[in-house]
């Protein structure tokens, strides 16, 4: 932010992070404009960090932003998750097998339903998406699901960040591998504890972002190779297949897939749905 690079950081409640010039950034109270940032269509944000940055304090919810400018399009509703990992987190994507949504560029439903079991899909435009991305094509991805497959696991337990993509982004088709080394995380949902920590190689065919070969393991925590509910030092599924690691956000055939720690999450006819946030 102009030119300088800083951490989120919590502030007290009613305060929100401010620069303090050259000597960085830091608390401070928070004026009748700070606080009303993405809650009115005279002050919405430009994504959800965008929102988290300049408002600490602000929770997980639906908020107002505005990726065009005053002189565009007005601002319009996106689901933020602002918790997991810092926050920030812009909902692009509730996605299910054979959901309808499959190779659309555009927009279609409403965010209001990001924490619904199937109902209606949602997407951001994908123009949208690369505008909240912004020009250097660099962003983190997280993904998790609402619901689960109960042929594979016993709950809802993980959800992944993939930190560090650079790809140009598009749902019309596949999103070609990263040009920048990734680094996948799968993390326990009760807790966030880590379960696994590597790489997967991705720009595999289908729609959006699909990831599967084991490449690496940058900061080897437990077994270099997850398989559905083994080889993570959570091993959180009932089922396990020695090829179940992929991250797909549609696969050939439509269905989404999370088959990293907690077995083979894909949503198929489960009442489970793929929720894909960027940042």
């Amino acid at each position: 932010m102009s030119g300088q690079a800083f951490s989120l950081q919590a502030c007290p409640s009613g305060q929100v992070l401010q620069s303090n010039g050259s000597s960085g950034w830091g608390c401070a109270a928070a004026t009748a404009t700070d606080l009303t940032i993405g809650r009115i269509s005279t002050n919405p944000g430009t994504s959800c960090l965008d929102i988290k940055t300049r408002m600490p304090s602000a929770e997980s919810g639906i908020y107002l932003i505005d990726t065009d400018g005053s002189s565009g399009n007005p601002p319009f509703e996106v689901y933020c998750d602002m918790t997991r990992d810092g926050g920030g987190w812009t909902l692009i994507m509730r996605v299910w097998y054979q959901s309808g949504l499959a190779g659309n560029a555009g927009g279609f439903g409403s965010p209001r339903e990001a924490n619904s079991y199937k109902l209606e899909p949602y997407k951001l435009a994908d123009a949208t998406v690369k505008t909240i991305i912004g020009a250097d094509n660099q962003f983190d991805i997280l993904v998790d699901q609402v619901g689960h497959n109960t042929n594979y696991s016993t709950g809802n337990h993980e959800y992944m960040i993939v930190r560090n993509y650079t790809g140009v982004y598009r749902y019309t088709g596949t999103v070609a591998e990263s040009s920048t080394p990734t680094v996948f995380e799968s993390y326990r949902a009760i807790d966030n504890a880590i379960a696994w920590r590597g790489r997967l190689g991705c720009g595999l065919g289908g729609y959006g972002i699909n990831c599967s070969t084991i490449l690496s393991t940058p900061n080897p925590l437990g077994a270099p190779n997850p398989q559905g509910g083994l080889g993570c030092l959570l091993s959180m599924g009932t089922q396990t297949n020695a090829a179940w690691h992929s991250l797909f956000q549609g696969d050939n055939n439509t269905d989404t897939y999370i088959y990293i720690c907690n077995s083979a999450q894909h949503t198929s006819s489960y009442s489970n749905v793929h929720r894909w946030f960027v940042r």
